[in-house]
């Protein structure tokens, strides 16, 4: 046997060893967001009740819809571009961060401040907010740098870190009755560690703030480079949050912080279909149309059968968990709703190999727009439940026009 030969292996060894080692990291930051806020909602609901939760909430949709804004699809985009121009990989980076935080960032920080604020905290309570915005904006901007080198793991650490900040500062704010009269104190903590995740990740990637090299300027041209990627994100953002925005808008905190509750379990049960639809993706892009809708049918069978046992289960798990009884009516409609999601990824994939991408970011807006607009009507004569018919029709337009989209070319 020859040297280089006998390398081989060694060399696939390694390489198995960084996939797992990027797929163990890339993991545990998709299981960080879900698992965080389950922590987050169980925390502040048991100390301040749903409706502190609720309000919470507010604060959370507010600065998350803000931040989206700011985002502009920048992870998406700067990938795509850096590997059409790896030389100029840096460059693209910078200009685009530039470009965001001049052009984008200003407007949002003021419809923040003036949006998500408590009564009760005064200037704190904006600033708070804003400080909370800009750190988030900042963090995310470094996840396209994070899939180019590849460092999930000390990422990972990062976000272990803040997180284990977020629960010990949550739990100290309460016992010390700080809570009892203004959400500031709640907002404060998880601020804060919002801006340990931006620093941590500075540090990680501070050779793209320090390489030699040019890119710190911005460039307003760079926005309509990315704006298909923004429309993608928002319309998904759209169509997946309108409903908890009209909530918001509508009814009480306290009924806002019930309604995240059921339908974070909902989404999180979603999430596990999603997994599936992405493991076997390779596949059902290369499949017949036919065999991708068979895929489609066994996928709504699972997710039925999840939705019905969460049906079953929510009523008792989340007294148990939160100290508060969700109404039967949302719980059924919730996840009946949720039941559709199941249907869709196997359609979006038809339809996005057809390479009809626009005509699904555009399924995104009208199923957003049909659920707020529905959500309003139905809301104050059939409360949160009314919220998610709305939400069905959406996502019935969803699936009309994913299904019109993916067309019969690849039958």
């Amino acid at each position: 046997m020859t040297i280089s030969g006998s390398m081989a292996p060694e060399r696939q060894s390694v390489r198995l060893r960084r996939r797992l080692r990027r797929l163990t990291g890339a993991g545990g930051l998709q299981l960080m967001t879900p698992v965080l806020a389950a922590a987050s909602s169980i925390i502040i609901t048991r100390g301040v009740g749903s409706a502190g939760w609720g309000a919470v909430v507010h604060d959370m949709l507010v600065i998350g819809l803000a931040a989206h804004l700011v985002g502009w699809g920048t992870r998406d985009f700067v990938l795509r571009e850096a590997a059409a121009r790896p030389a100029q990989a840096l460059m693209i980076w910078r200009r685009n961060t530039v470009s965001r935080l001049v052009f984008l960032l200003p407007p949002a920080v003021v419809v923040t401040a003036l949006a998500a604020s408590d009564p009760s905290g005064g200037v704190t309570s904006r600033l708070l907010a804003v400080l909370w915005l800009v750190a988030m904006v900042w963090s995310r901007g470094f996840d396209a740098p994070m899939v180019q080198d590849g460092r999930y793991g000390w990422v990972l650490t990062v976000d272990l870190a803040a997180a284990g900040l977020s629960v010990a500062g949550l739990i100290a704010a309460l016992r010390s009755g700080m809570a009892e009269t203004t959400i500031t104190p709640l907002v404060g903590v998880l601020a804060g560690a919002e801006m340990l995740r931006a620093l941590g990740r500075t540090a990680i990637f501070r050779h793209r703030l320090t390489a030699p090299g040019g890119g710190w300027r911005p460039v307003f041209t760079e926005l309509g480079a990315g704006w298909g990627f923004f429309l993608l994100g928002f319309s998904g953002l759209l169509a997946s949050r309108a409903d908890s925005y009209v909530v918001g808008l509508t009814l009480p905190p306290e009924t806002l912080g019930q309604y995240q509750i059921v339908t974070t379990f909902v989404i999180h049960l979603q999430t596990l279909g999603a997994v599936w639809v992405m493991a076997a993706t390779p596949d059902l892009l290369r499949l017949p149309r036919r065999a991708v809708l068979r895929f489609a049918g066994r996928n709504v069978l699972v997710g039925a059968g999840l939705m019905a046992m969460a049906a079953m289960v929510l009523p008792f798990l989340v007294p148990a968990l939160f100290g508060v009884a969700p109404a039967m009516t949302l719980v059924l409609a919730a996840t009946a709703t949720g039941t559709l999601a199941f249907l869709y990824g196997p359609l979006l994939l038809l339809a996005q190999r057809q390479g009809r991408e626009l005509q699904v970011a555009a399924s995104g807006f009208a199923a957003g727009g049909i659920t707020f607009a529905g959500g309003l009507l139905l809301a104050p004569s059939h409360g949160p439940a009314g919220v998610q018919m709305a939400l069905a029709a959406g996502h019935l337009l969803q699936l009309a026009i994913a299904w019109r989209a993916g067309g019969r070319a690849s039958s």
